[in-house]
């Protein structure tokens, strides 16, 4: 009875990430009474969790029933729950949340007669983990390589954000910190602009570049002189664009690592470490960055690992 679980869990993961997807708040803009995670979520999870359980081998009504008691679950927590936290929601206020949406699942379940009792699922799982000789049922290899995928493009992303979120985020400290080049030259505009290119240059991709010209007069000196000023002004930031691309680029590295470890090619971690870092290589001149790089890619590191690790002790 571990499949209906499984399929559960993958129906509840699909549902809270097109949950906090941009194309369906889009889409639910102008229906405000839809527009509520607590309403929406627990929709898209009974549709989903109904359309899995039908096309499997072990579909039957009371699974249904348990299916629509989850749902209920779901909006009654999501509306007094979620509601008040997601706005502020720590590291351990995500994970408490989830782990209460995930015992409502074995509790419909288990209600409605479609789940192993708790003694015999905890026998169930020190098997899975610990037995010598494992023979799992082939039937829950799609149902666990899915999951696995899932945890690692949705779930995984949110643990590591809210964990660095105590450490400030690196990009906001890089843009308090800005510097001014100023140059100034008499009557000599080759050089001037010749300068402010070399300043330009020497700054980072990244930047935010406001540059400022001044013709000024000497009225005081015997013989008038008029002064051209360049005023070139930066600081860094990060755009939302990049923070979506450095999204994709993690959740594509805890892929490729959780391959990687599946299939015991360890020293394609040394390489992807390599890459990442060669790509980042001129921003771990902040120590601040380096710190946050390091703590962010030691995280993502290591759920992907356990991940590839269950996968190759399941399948």
């Amino acid at each position: 009875m571990l499949e209906p679980i499984l399929h559960l869990l993958i129906a509840y993961w699909i549902s809270d990430m097109f949950s906090r997807s941009q194309i369906l708040k889009r889409f639910l803009q102008n229906y405000s009474q839809l527009d509520r995670i607590w309403v929406h979520q627990g929709g898209i999870f009974f549709v989903v969790a109904t359309a899995i359980t039908m096309v499997s081998p072990g579909w039957n009504i009371r699974l249904f029933f348990a299916i629509l008691f989850i749902s209920v679950c779901f909006y009654v927590m999501n509306r007094w729950l979620v509601a008040r936290f997601v706005h502020r929601m720590e590291l351990m206020t995500y994970i408490v949340i989830q782990s209460l949406h995930i015992v409502a699942i074995y509790v419909g379940l288990l209600l409605f007669g479609q789940a192993y009792g708790l003694h015999q699922l905890m026998k169930q799982l020190h098997v899975l983990l610990f037995a010598e000789q494992l023979v799992v049922d082939k039937a829950l290899y799609i149902p666990t390589i899915l999951l696995t995928v899932l945890f690692l493009v949705s779930i995984t992303p949110e643990i590591i954000d809210r964990f660095l979120a105590r450490f400030g985020r690196s990009a906001d400290a890089a843009s308090q910190h800005e510097t001014a080049a100023a140059i100034e030259v008499e009557r000599t505009n080759e050089v001037l602009w010749s300068r402010r290119d070399n300043v330009i240059r020497r700054i980072d991709a990244d930047a935010i570049i406001e540059e400022q010209f001044e013709i000024t007069n000497d009225e005081n000196s015997q013989a008038p002189r008029t002064k051209e000023s360049l005023k070139v002004q930066y600081h860094w930031y990060r755009k939302e664009e990049d923070m979506s691309k450095g999204r994709y680029i993690g959740i594509l590295e805890r892929l490729i690592v959780c391959l990687f470890v599946f299939y015991g090619v360890y020293h394609g971690l040394v390489l992807l470490g390599a890459m990442k870092t060669l790509a980042r290589f001129k921003m771990f001149e902040s120590k601040a960055f380096a710190e946050y790089y390091l703590i962010g890619t030691l995280l993502s590191l290591l759920l992907a690992c356990l991940c590839g690790f269950l996968l190759r002790r399941i399948i």
